[in-house]
């Protein structure tokens, strides 16, 4: 029986994860996953492990954890974010801001432009120590059922795949890169390992998953077009597997001495790429990338999903609708 083994929330994108137990699903993701963000200090562009490794050095704690299926509906007085590194002393930021308000910044994340709001000079003095360069922390302020960018510059709603790809209804995202959810399967990464061989075997947490499951065949999620999590205390939860998803040099970085090497990227190019894979997916413009593991986004949002959750999917036809 296919279930969910693991659960995991990246407060601070780029940042290491953090593993609950439960958590509440929004159609922005997982509450407060990737509702933070570093950025360059003069342009508010972002960062990411991809032009900065030393994000993997971060841990992100919320508090109370209870947060994580609250969301920021009933925060309480206390509820705080705490950052810590390697010989640093940890930064402690309320999420109720000093007098009830704290100034934007405009940033940009991938090819989106706008307001979030910036958590300080102490938090920037915090991140900039770290990694050596001018820095901001800034926090999402998107405004969930708008969906002019234009207008409201907090928005994040954005088209849910590129061209070329099934579509589905436009979502507000935070800042996490295409859609809300990444789902990893325990069966495909061992079946890759199996690949790598000896000493080449790489960890789950390097394809920085929100949902894993076990209890599946390898790579059987390339043929899923909807999935339910459901457990007979709660409501169930549909998501929509809406692409592949294609692996960057992230996965290349070892996530405690920050060194980069050829794999997993090597390999799952020679048999994981979408020209391998052009029958499953016909709708890919863009051959030569490696895929591992699917993008999703809720059909069904604010609903409660726990580890140990039982999974059942519906298979595709032959293309992403």
């Amino acid at each position: 029986m296919a279930e969910v083994s693991s659960l995991v929330i990246y407060p601070v994108k780029g940042c290491q994860g953090v593993h609950v137990d439960e958590a509440l699903v929004l159609p922005t993701g997982l509450a407060y996953d990737r509702h933070w963000l570093v950025v360059a200090g003069d342009s508010g562009r972002f960062y990411s492990q991809r032009n900065e490794a030393k994000l993997a050095l971060i841990v992100p704690s919320v508090h109370p954890e209870d947060l994580f299926t609250r969301g920021a509906a009933t925060t309480p007085p206390n509820a705080a974010l705490t950052l810590s590194a390697p010989g640093k002393e940890p930064l402690k930021i309320p999420l109720a801001p000093p007098n009830g308000h704290l100034e934007e910044k405009r940033v940009t994340c991938w090819e989106w432009k706008g307001n979030a709001r910036d958590e300080g000079e102490a938090a920037a003095r915090w991140v900039s120590e770290l990694l050596g360069e001018p820095s901001r922390l800034v926090r999402f302020i998107g405004v969930p059922g708008t969906n002019d960018a234009a207008s409201d510059p907090t928005d994040r709603r954005r088209p849910a795949v590129p061209v070329g790809w099934g579509r589905v209804p436009g979502h507000e995202v935070a800042f996490c890169d295409r859609l809300p959810f990444l789902l990893t399967t325990e069966a495909s990464l061992e079946s890759l390992n199996g690949v790598l061989g000896d000493g080449q075997a790489v960890p789950m947490h390097r394809f920085r998953p929100n949902v894993v499951v076990s209890g599946t065949q390898a790579f059987e999620e390339d043929d899923w077009d909807t999935f339910t999590v459901s457990a007979p205390s709660h409501a169930p939860c549909k998501f929509k597997s809406v692409m592949p998803c294609d692996r960057c040099k992230v996965t290349t970085i070892d996530q405690k001495t920050l060194k980069s090497g050829k794999e997993p990227m090597q390999t799952l190019s020679g048999f994981r790429s979408l020209q391998h894979l052009k029958d499953k997916f016909p709708e890919s413009k863009y051959p030569s990338k490696a895929i591992f593991f699917g993008n999703l986004c809720a059909a069904i949002g604010h609903s409660i999903i726990r580890v140990g959750d039982t999974v059942s999917a519906d298979m595709r036809d032959g293309r992403l609708e």
